[in-house]
């Protein structure tokens, strides 16, 4: 291609800013005719290669969006079976504690009650002991043989309180007999 000197009008402001910027009026005209004619540009071949090679990423892109969703729905089946078979799971493994706790608190109820009555034979015993080996029933005595009926809820205090008595003296007299 030849070169041709042309004699084109243009603003003297813009000309002068173009110079300062170091842009050649004759580069610019240049490329700008290869734009508006769609002439061969230096490297066009490689731009047309990029877009080829970016619309195959992008269906590939496309593929593995996909294949990635059906692979996404399949886990989410899968662990929605698994989520129901755990819930399964853990209603038995549940419902077999709530059983065994129920046993439990049963038995504990039953030894508590055991205990309750373990510790007032205990104390009953300790308070005839006390006035056998005083060989005497004192005021103090009579109080906690009141105490003690109150505490246990006993019904009958006055007749406790006799029962009491009549042990202690049983066991003084058994005691003196065999000394």
């Amino acid at each position: 291609m030849g070169r041709v000197q042309t004699s084109v009008m243009i603003d003297e402001d813009k000309r002068a800013l173009a110079k300062q910027r170091g842009i050649k009026l004759q580069d610019l005209l240049d490329e700008a005719l290869n734009t508006v004619l769609e002439l061969e540009i230096p490297g066009k071949a490689q731009l047309e290669i990029e877009k080829e090679n970016i619309l195959k990423n992008m269906e590939a892109s496309k593929q593995h969006k996909k294949e990635y969703l059906a692979n996404y729905e399949k886990e989410l089946a899968k662990l929605e079976e698994d989520k129901e078979a755990y819930l399964k799971a853990h209603d038995v493994h549940m419902g077999e504690l709530k059983a065994k706790l129920r046993l439990n608190e049963k038995a504990l109820a039953e030894a508590t009650e055991e205990q309750n009555e373990l510790n007032q034979q205990r104390e009953r015993e300790e308070i005839i002991q006390r006035g056998v080996r005083a060989l005497d029933i004192d005021k103090q005595l009579e109080h906690d043989m009141e105490e003690y009926c109150i505490k246990w809820n006993i019904a009958d205090i006055n007749q406790e309180i006799a029962i009491f008595k009549q042990e202690i003296i049983n066991g003084i007299y058994g005691r003196n007999k065999k000394q």
